[in-house]
């Protein structure tokens, strides 16, 4: 999965806020998300009177709603991923006069 989900992100956001597009919708996630996890898989085991059926139900949710999100996305097959706009135009100018 890691290695499709680099090479489609890649292609998601233009070159010049790719690293910081990835990072954002990737990394920042991830930390609020999967952080407070444990503590809420005991709250739902405990709702359920010891039983994980609710952690299960919980499971597919957050599946179901990857997946809806996945769909979502464009397509980008046929995009260049090469345009990246000059960060410095005038250091450039000057060091070709």
């Amino acid at each position: 999965m890691f290695g499709a989900q680099a090479a489609f992100y890649a292609e998601l956001f233009p070159a010049q806020y790719r690293f910081s597009g990835f990072a954002l919708g990737r990394e920042i996630p991830g930390a609020v998300l999967s952080g407070p996890a444990p503590v809420i898989c005991v709250g739902l085991v405990t709702l359920g009177a010891g039983s994980p059926s609710l952690v299960a139900v919980a499971m597919i949710v957050v599946a179901v709603a990857g997946l809806l999100a996945v769909l979502a996305l464009p397509e980008t097959r046929g995009t260049d991923l090469a345009p990246m706009v000059d960060p410095f135009p005038a250091v450039t100018e000057r060091a070709g006069a």
